[in-house]
């Protein structure tokens, strides 16, 4: 077992060596907009495979299995994420990819710039959310790997957290943004080839949808000799799994649709491009790739619940190391696969909410107070930046107890609270205006303050859904309605033509 162990544990080091001589070799670029921003460097394979990667995550290959071992309803998570990315790219990445064609843009802070006529305000609260909302997701990855070495070896979360993490600091504070990039890309390729290795599995190992109907219907309730009760349903295989309202699930579906557009992992690869022309590709490549990993994630989860109504291991005590007791069942070859994927997803997460957390932080949190630094002092602020969040983010995931799928969604739906109106509507519709954002950007602001702190204190939401759904929909019809109501602003040229696009 103690040798099995080592190896598995091997095969994550050699991926995170491969990572890091990845993201090391991207050091010669050194200029603000290729090492904060890699704008107009990649081509579609890349930028799709990267998008993939730093969005499907811990949150959905670690919390999404454990949901669906509890629920059955995570189903619905990734229903819809990969004709999100086509669209995405389609629709909303032409407008992005033009501003770096207008202006320079080394980071979502300069869209905002660019798009409202450089109102600092706006640019501020909209940083500093953003900023919060990526640290936060940043956490989730951290916690996610944290479940691995707890399981394996009994580690405490503060030193798993230390020696996983520490490698991704250094490659990101070595080669920026575009490393990250580069890294994420490899990282990709393998959550989709071992994910189509799953789909394979599924079907013919465990006898597919069947197989698993038919294992659920014969031992709905299973009492293991560990003094843990798991309770299944046939419910677990519809879209809303055991949730009777389908108020989650719905939600759930909203952010896997509407969500993808919103994050950065989406928006930030729209000007990574190198060419414009490339986009639909960019969007094709992501759409694939992500509906493989998505569905092999949706697999693992009903991999477990077979494996466990089969009495062939024991009900979870801990829900979050599922896909941990999954791969150590399959055996040594099954185990480094699914261990190196899901940690490809973890790693690659990490480290493009990191280096977007650095870049929020260093740059963009700056200059809307009017502290402009040189191209050197930027680089620098933005390494500083990378090595105290990593160090921070490691502390705070070390302390917190918080399933991994509740932490990914208290950082995305804080991002959508502000990305929202920010970006999707702000790009799609000229009529959106300076106080109308404004409005939206602080209301962000203040709201996800106020509801962080109602949420901490016990307070029950209504109709069963969480408080970021609540923010979202006020940000996003406050600044529709305000813009609607003022007078319309005076555009660039330029920008106007942008959204005419």
């Amino acid at each position: 077992m103690i040798e099995k162990n080592i190896i598995v544990v091997a095969s994550i080091f050699v991926l995170m060596a491969i990572s890091f001589v990845i993201g090391v070799t991207t050091k010669k670029n050194t200029s603000v907009q290729s090492l904060l921003g890699s704008t107009k460097l990649f081509g579609p394979l890349v930028t799709g495979l990267s998008s993939t990667a730093a969005m499907v995550s811990g949150m959905i290959m670690v919390g999404g299995v454990s949901t669906i071992y509890l629920q059955g309803n995570s189903l619905s998570l990734s229903a819809f994420l990969s004709c999100c990315f086509s669209l995405a790219y389609i629709f909303i990445g032409k407008k992005m990819r033009a501003m770096a064609e207008i202006g320079e843009v080394s980071s979502l802070g300069d869209i905002i710039d660019l798009r409202y006529g450089r109102n600092h305000t706006i640019k501020f609260f909209s940083s500093a959310v953003l900023f919060v909302g990526c640290f936060a997701y940043l956490i989730t990855q951290i916690a996610a790997a944290a479940t691995l070495f707890s399981y394996l070896f009994g580690w405490p979360p503060l030193l798993t957290s230390s020696v996983v993490f520490g490698v991704v600091i250094l490659y990101v504070l070595i080669g920026g943004e575009a490393g990250g990039i580069l890294s994420q890309a490899f990282q990709g390729l393998i959550i989709v080839i071992v994910g189509l290795v799953l789909c394979f599995l599924f079907f013919f190992e465990f006898g597919g949808f069947e197989g698993l109907m038919q294992a659920i219907a014969e031992n709905p309730t299973v009492a293991g000799d560990n003094g843990i009760t798991a309770n299944f349903s046939p419910r677990f295989l519809n879209a809303f799994g055991t949730d009777t309202l389908g108020a989650m699930a719905n939600t759930w579906i909203l952010f896997s649709f509407v969500g993808v557009v919103c994050q950065p992992a989406t928006l930030t690869r729209m000007y990574a491009i190198k060419e414009a022309r490339d986009l639909p590709r960019a969007g094709l490549v992501s759409g694939i790739s992500q509906g493989i990993a998505c569905f092999a994630a949706t697999i693992l989860g009903y991999c477990v619940i077979y494996l466990v109504s089969t009495g062939k291991i024991e009900p979870l005590a801990r829900p979050d190391e599922a896909v941990w007791h999954l791969a150590d069942y399959l055996g040594l070859g099954m185990n480094v696969l699914i261990v190196s994927s899901v940690m490809a997803a973890i790693i690659s997460s990490a480290s493009m909410y990191l280096s977007t957390s650095a870049n929020l932080l260093a740059r963009d949190v700056l200059s809307s107070i009017n502290i402009r630094l040189d191209e050197r002092k930027q680089i620098f602020a933005y390494r500083v930046a990378i090595a105290v969040l990593g160090v921070v983010g490691i502390l705070v995931a070390s302390l917190n107890s918080e399933m991994v799928i509740v932490l990914g969604f208290l950082g995305w739906g804080m991002l959508m609270t502000i990305t929202m109106p920010v970006f999707v509507i702000g790009m799609s519709w000229k009529g959106v205006t300076k106080t109308g954002v404004l409005c939206a950007a602080l209301s962000a602001f203040i709201l996800d303050v106020i509801a962080l702190i109602l949420n901490i204190s016990g307070f029950v939401w209504p109709a069963g859904l969480p408080w970021y759904m609540y923010v979202i929909c006020f940000t996003t019809v406050t600044c529709i309605v305000v813009s609607m109501l003022t007078k319309k602003d005076k555009m660039d040229r330029k920008i106007e033509a942008v959204l005419d696009l």
